[in-house]
This record gives C-alpha cells, structure tokens and sequence, in this order.
C-alpha cells in the first residue's frame, strides 16, 4: 500500500491532497475524522526549543484519507464510512505492519456502535438481511420478517436486552428451534461487543480477526464456486470466459464483505468474548491464506 512509509504529512499536506484529487474539505474534517476513528491520531513532535510542535501522519493514513474521501462520495452516513478503516485493519493480518492500528479500530467501531444504537431500526434490518442471507437460514415471509425486526428494536433500544421476546420473535419467524436459536446467539453476541468494547483486550481482537478472515476467505469460495469447463477444443476460451466472470464476480463479493466489515468483527467480537467470560479457551492465532483478503486493499483477488 505505501510507497514512502517513512513519509510524513501535516494536515495541510492532507488537504492539498484532496484538493490535488478534486476535493475540498475543511481541517475541521480531519479533526472530527480523528475523533471518529476514521483516522488515526496524528504524531506530535516538537520543532525545537521555543519552536512549538507539529502533527503528522504517516503514508498509509494519507492513502486511508484518500480513500475515505472517495467513498464518502456515495455514502450518506459516517457509520458506513467506518468500515473502511476496519477492512484494512483486518487485511493486515500477517503482513509486516498493521497499515491502520488497533487503537483506530477501537475509535471506529466505537462510532459505528453509537450509530447502531442511535438507529436501531435501519440496523435491525440489515440483521435481519444479513442473518438470513449469510447464515443459512431458511427462507421466511415478508410478514415474518418485518416482525422480527421489530423484536430486534425491541430487545436492543438501549434497554437490557429482552432474551425473551427476542426468542420467541425468531422462533415463530423461523418456525425452527435451531435457527432461531443460532439467531438469538448472534444477536448476544453483538450486543455484547456493543456494550463491552472498552474492556475486550487486544488479545480478543487478534483472535477475532483471524476469525473474520478465515470466515471471509470460506465465504467468498463459497460465492465464488463454478462448475468445472469439460476438455474439449473450446475448453481455453470457455475457461478464460470462466475466470473473467469468477474475477468480476471476486470483487463484488469481497465488496459485500468489506460494506460489513464492522458488523462482521462486533459479531465475531462478541462470541469470543462471551466464550473467555465464560471459560472456554480459544487456540493462538495461525498465519492464513490470504489469497481472499476481505478487503482486497493490497492484493489483487
């Protein structure tokens, strides 16, 4: 990602950036950006005696505000925004340098978190969509739907969270024990990254990182799966014909991931952390295969 890592950059540097890229934005942009976790805190350093201090940042988070400025073209809340900064965080793993560092991230979801709970019904339905199209479960009515959203408002508006009502909503929805009860797991699970996220160690993150990506690299291989092109004398150009489609098909994929990416770790978050709370043991993280990385942000797919 960064061709001059040693590189530092003032917020003016930032700015002519953006101007150079055809946008104009405010210092005032940064400094909320920073306090968001969009960013990360720029380096102080001091000048000389008597000379005062100036603040920095390095390459990667120029090419981080660069990027942030382009999707916020199409965006229309700062939460959605937010997980841009997590997706590179999780494509980091394994390479020589965390390109957005672990105390951003916490800023980052800590904001997309405040939105969820702001906004519990646009929320609750993205669950609710995403609960049923990521995780298998089975196919419910429009009526079954709107209902269990409601009970998602209901059971997570800032109160404790109704266990009860919440159950019952997912199992007359799914009208399966099993499925309503995995739906009922997720929705603790997030709900308690949400309200725990200050204390969860560093340590948690990792292993939910590694969690994420390995889920993510399983994911797309899923989406991603075609049918083997018969030998034959048309077999090269059907095969190139394949892979362009496969290749396409790749970048949408990882782009639903990485329009996730915040959901995706609270969620994961959350189980690993109600998992330690309760004494179960998770193993020390293992390099992975990043032929799938859910951001895409250094690799090719």
């Amino acid at each position: 990602m960064s061709e001059r890592p040693d590189r530092e950059y003032t917020a003016d540097d930032l700015l002519a950036a953006a101007a150079d890229a055809g946008v104009t934005v405010s210092g005032r942009l940064i400094t909320n950006w920073v306090a968001k976790g969009l960013l990360d805190r720029p380096r102080v350093r001091g000048l000389g005696r008597g000379r005062g201090t100036v603040a920095t940042w390095p390459e990667d988070q120029r090419q981080l505000f660069l990027a942030l400025l382009e999707q916020r073209r199409g965006v229309k809340r700062l939460a959605t925004l937010c997980n841009l900064p997590v997706t590179v965080w999780l494509d980091s793993e394994g390479l020589d340098r965390d390109y957005v560092p672990l105390s951003q991230v916490r800023r980052c979801l800590a904001t997309w978190a405040t939105a969820y709970r702001a906004g519990p019904r646009r929320a609750a339905r993205h669950t609710a969509e995403l609960l049923i199209e990521q995780q298998g479960m089975p196919h419910i009515s429009q009526r079954a739907r709107r209902a269990l959203i409601d009970a998602v408002v209901a059971a997570t508006g800032g109160g404790p969270l109704d266990r009860g009502s919440l159950h019952d909503a997912a199992r007359r929805a799914f009208d399966s024990e099993r499925f309503a009860g995995l739906w009922l797991r997720t929705i603790e699970a997030r709900f308690a990254a949400i309200e725990r996220l200050e204390d969860i160690d560093d340590e948690t993150f990792e292993t939910a990182r590694s969690m994420v990506n390995q889920a993510a690299t399983t994911y797309v291989d899923q989406r991603l799966a075609m049918p083997r092109v018969p030998g034959s004398v048309l077999a090269v150009d059907l095969r190139a014909t394949h892979f362009a489609a496969r290749r396409a098909r790749a970048f949408e994929v990882v782009g639903e991931l990485a329009s996730n990416t915040c959901l995706s770790l609270l969620t994961v978050l959350g189980f690993v952390q109600l998992a330690r709370e309760q004494g179960s043991n998770f193993p020390r993280n293992r390099p992975r295969d990043r032929s799938h990385g859910p951001g895409a942000w250094h690799e090719e797919v």
